[in-house]
């Protein structure tokens, strides 16, 4: 055997060698990725915008009249800073859309939904006292129930369909 034929068969030798090497440990970084891909993929099929809530199925009446109620809780909410006047008109807008949206929920996922927007209608009135109560003796407790205000709402748009911010 000559030195040439020898080399060949000694890189054919290394060759076999790296390969029967090389495949487990590729097998073996390639399964756990292909595992990860799989399961980053399947999670974001399932998982919703918003942590809070699954992709419900509501009703298109239900979804109009949680879309009334929540402008009208918007606008109980703008108007909080004024007077009472000024807010009572708003107060009672909401209340009637959040009642009425409470009777048209039929489905589980609808009266979950329409428990979220009953917190929200209900968070502004609890803001509204913490302001007139802060007015009154200059304590602290509206800024922290502004800033749960802003919780509840998007838990609320959420859960209606709608993206946690911006316009409906």
């Amino acid at each position: 055997m000559t030195k040439r034929q020898m080399k060949r068969r000694d890189r054919g030798l290394q060759a076999a060698i790296f390969l029967r090497l090389a495949v487990p440990i590729f097998l073996l970084t390639l399964i756990p990725l292909a595992v990860l891909i799989r399961a980053q993929t399947a999670k974001g099929q399932s998982s919703p915008a918003h942590p809070a809530a699954k992709r419900a199925r509501l009703s298109r009446e239900f979804k109009s009249t949680g879309g009334d109620a929540l402008d009208a809780i918007d606008r109980a909410s703008d108007a909080m800073l004024k007077s009472e006047q000024s807010f009572e008109t708003p107060a009672l807008e909401m209340r009637r859309l959040v009642q009425k949206l409470v009777r048209v929920a039929g489905s589980r996922d609808e009266k979950k939904a329409a428990a979220a927007v009953r917190d929200y209608a209900d968070q502004v009135e609890i803001c509204r006292a913490n302001l007139q109560t802060d007015r009154a003796d200059g304590g602290e407790r509206f800024e922290p129930c502004l800033k749960r205000l802003g919780e509840v709402r998007a838990a609320a748009r959420v859960s209606i369909g709608f993206p946690a911010k911006g316009p409906y």
